[in-house]
């Protein structure tokens, strides 16, 4: 997705579900920033935004229903918890 000066709005890199039947998924954004993002059941987007340049991709949940990623270029592992 672009906007008129061809910056990109969202680019979805992995996907993972909780128990709570939301999807989550990595992002990044040229506008938005880095993110993980929560698609509620009902279709609804919550941003979690993360530091600058973090790079988000790998995504999974835990066994707690919490959600982890890499942090490609923060060089982390990070923890959305959700409970």
């Amino acid at each position: 997705f672009g906007d008129a000066d061809g910056k990109y709005l969202r680019s979805p890199f992995e996907i993972t579900t909780n128990p709570d039947g939301n999807l989550y998924y990595s992002a990044s954004s040229e506008l938005l920033g880095d993110a993980i993002i929560r698609m509620s059941t009902s279709g609804a987007e919550t941003p979690f935004t993360l530091p600058d340049n973090s790079t988000p991709e790998g995504i999974t949940t835990g066994p707690n229903g919490n959600v982890w990623f890499a942090e490609t270029s923060g060089n982390r592992i990070g923890e959305l918890i959700l409970h």
